[in-house]
């Protein structure tokens, strides 16, 4: 996709230098991420026509017109009626009436729609579509979940002249949970309504594209449009009458404090009050699959008992392959004692219990498949839907709108609930979200978000506010409000699976960790053994995870680092008491504190090789890493002041084993060679690190 370097064609385009990749911004916000948030002023302007514009200082939608199910509207009457910033237009239709209300309240803007006297809803209702663009030269896409895509992007601009015809030009891409524009002097509108419970909600940016002459050699105009939509799915409403979230508009001078404040918007609107402890948790699933077995937990609990001082491992979560999909309260072989009996040798070494399920998922052998085939969804044919193979045995999708599927599931996590397990690991979520125009309900009549909703509420009901609950390959609005922590990439398999997907979804993703989610970086990896090397008696040879890549002892650091600087959830598969000393000395390193600590990415709104995160320590010293994504050594230069808020530091070069002095510097100045990663410390006070001092700024 090409890119362009400023918007050209746009007489509403603001005037102003983009910074070249690898150069960071100037600081802008500091270790209260809501601090430095600037609003800027939007307003609402209306047209008897029944067309709208939002506009600030630089950006402006424009010429934005309701549009059901992908086309735009057609009233037999448009009346439109003006107030302070705002008003309200009716549409009526030849069914019905849609109203849309325009509002301002405390520097937001909002936009409320709703859809009166209809028998059957539309699939897709977008209350603002085909506004053009203007004076903005990126946009913000969140995927819809694991694995994104998700960032900034430029918008895409045609060359101005080409020689070849038939090449097609148009795009376009969808985000969810949130969306924005942003223009070239940084100035933002982030774009979410606050709830999710009904509807899913998807937003558009795409353009239309205009030539002239002989093979379409010349551009004539190339239009950015943007559309937010809701599906609601062809219900049939009760009342006649939907009305659908409202969408707000939070307008700020630069991006990232933009997206933040959004971000606390939801939360608020959620009932989220309070972000759960960072977790430093142990998981079964990296090195053993499905093979894993209480013989194996048994040595690992022995294991991690075996440190002095001990390693404080809060939780020790045991993945898949300890039942069929879909009983989940039935234990197969791998633990002939019973699951409580795995639970309680968890808690009563001290430690809190942990359980991998995937709710929607059901295993042609599972005792659920055999004996209630009712409570498989199925296709408009009627056939049960397939969605899975695992360990060679075809999965498919429960249907939840059956009762008795229903209270199954609910049956299970209240199993699990008295067992005393506190930590839940649910796992292809995204099953659960399947449109009602695409399949057949055992109870028709709602969303794929009302049914999916209707699960989550149920589960957080039976594990309790307590439990710590990660949401993985999960949708993320719909699990906003119910989920503790949030899968955000795919799984890591090695330093070049995270350049890839890893550490750009971390970047883009940062400004809801903390605030709506614990943003969860996947596993990382210790051991420096494999099968052909170490062999175990308690499991066959072929048991170790075979889709790990080779690693590096410089890529573990790396992404070890990465992910601790990143987040604050430190999670490994690997037995410690197996691993190097060094490993060990590493793991406790990364040790998190009790409370959430911020991360920063000077530059979040730009692209750029080299990645850097930025974190204040509870004692007031920062810490910064830098990582080379690319494939040639950069120079990099930056200035002390554009990122603390002081002019110079004492800089040292900081990693578990190492603190090496580099003097007072009002500049940092390295070569960084591709995929190595560089963590420094810089603090007013010419102070070496303390050797027990964590990555989190805590004494260990």
């Amino acid at each position: 996709m090409e890119r362009r370097n400023f918007i050209k064609s746009c007489a509403y385009s603001a005037t102003g230098a983009l910074l070249l990749p690898g150069i960071l911004t100037p600081r802008l916000f500091g270790s209260n991420p809501d601090a430095p948030f600037k609003a800027a002023k939007g307003v609402w302007k209306l047209y008897n026509n029944g067309t709208f514009d939002l506009s600030t200082g630089h950006i402006l939608l424009k010429g934005a017109f309701p549009s059901f199910d992908g086309k735009t509207i057609k009233p037999i009457q448009t009346k439109v009626s003006r107030k302070n910033n705002g008003g309200e237009i009716v549409y009526t239709l030849s069914e019905g009436k849609f109203i849309l209300n325009f509002t301002e309240k405390d520097g937001i803007l909002t936009l409320s729609a709703t859809l009166q006297g209809v028998d059957t809803a539309p699939h897709w209702i977008a209350p603002m579509s085909e506004a053009t663009v203007m004076g903005a030269d990126r946009f913000f896409k969140q995927g819809n979940g694991f694995a994104g895509p998700s960032g900034v992007f430029e918008y895409p601009q045609p060359p101005l002249r080409r020689e070849s015809p038939q090449k097609d030009e148009s795009w376009s891409t969808d985000s969810y949970l949130t969306t924005g524009v942003i223009a070239p002097n940084g100035e933002t509108i982030a774009i979410a309504p606050y709830l999710f419970h009904d509807y899913v909600c998807r937003s558009t940016h795409r353009n239309r594209t205009y030539r002239k002459g002989l093979i379409d050699r010349h551009l004539d105009s190339n239009i950015n449009l943007f559309e937010i939509a809701f599906a609601t799915e062809n219900i049939r409403p009760k009342t006649k009458k939907i009305q659908l979230p409202d969408i707000h508009f939070t307008i700020g001078e630069t991006p990232y404090p933009t997206f933040r404040k959004l971000a606390s918007q939801i939360a608020e609107a959620n009932g989220i009050k309070e972000i759960k402890q960072p977790a430093y948790h142990w998981c079964s699933w990296y090195e053993y699959e499905h093979n894993f077995n209480q013989s194996i937990l048994d040595e690992t609990i022995e294991g991690l008992k075996s440190f002095s001082p001990e390693i404080p491992i809060q939780t020790i979560q045991v993945d898949d392959g300890y039942s069929a999909h879909g009983d989940w309260i039935i234990a197969n072989e791998n633990f002939p004692q019973g699951l409580d009996h795995m639970a309680a040798s968890i808690t009563n070494a001290g430690y809190k219990a942990g359980i991998w399920v995937g709710p929607f998922m059901v295993m042609e052998t599972s005792e659920v498949f055999k004996n209630h085939p009712d409570w498989i969804l199925k296709d408009k044919e009627g056939n049960m839907i397939k969605s899975g193979l695992f360990r060679g045995i075809t999965d498919y999708t429960l249907d939840t709108s059956h009762p008795e599927a229903f209270e199954h599931l609910r049956k299970v996590f209240r199993t699990l609930r008295s067992w005393g397990i506190t930590y839940y690991k649910t796992d292809f979520l995204d099953w659960g979200l399947v449109d009602s125009t695409s399949v057949q309900r055992y109870t028709p009549g709602k969303t794929s978000a009302q049914y999916y909703t209707d699960v989550l509420k149920m589960i957080r009901e039976e594990i309790g506010p307590e439990s710590f609950w990660l949401a993985c390959i999960a949708p993320y609005e719909q699990v906003v409000g119910f989920a503790d922590g949030i899968r955000f990439s795919n799984d890591v398999t090695g330093l070049e699976g995270a350049i890839n997907n890893l550490i750009p979804e971390t970047i883009a993703c940062q400004y809801m960790n903390g605030t709506l989610f614990l943003n969860d970086p996947d596993t990382l990896y210790l051991r420096d053994f494999n099968e052909t090397k170490y062999k175990d008696a308690n499991v066959p040879s072929t048991a170790f995870r075979s889709s790990v890549e080779p690693m590096t002892y410089d890529d573990r650091v790396a992404l070890a680092l990465w992910d601790a600087m990143t987040t604050n959830v430190i999670v490994t598969s690997d037995r410690l008491h197996r691993v190097s000393d060094d490993m060990v000395a590493m793991f406790r390193f990364l040790q998190p504190g009790e409370k959430y600590l911020p991360t920063e990415h000077p530059g979040w709104d730009k692209q750029s090789e080299i990645k850097s995160a930025l974190r204040e320590l509870p004692n007031g010293d920062y810490a910064l890493l830098l990582l080379n994504t690319g494939k040639k050594e950069q120079k990099t230069n930056y200035p002390v002041k554009d990122l603390l808020p002081f002019d110079s530091a004492y800089v040292f070069r900081w990693n578990y084993n190492s603190r090496l002095p580099l003097g007072k510097q009002s500049s940092l100045s390295f070569d960084l060679k591709p995929n190595k990663i560089t963590l420094l410390y810089l603090s007013r006070k010419n102070q070496v690190p303390p050797k027990k001092l964590t990555i989190f700024g805590i004494e260990n």
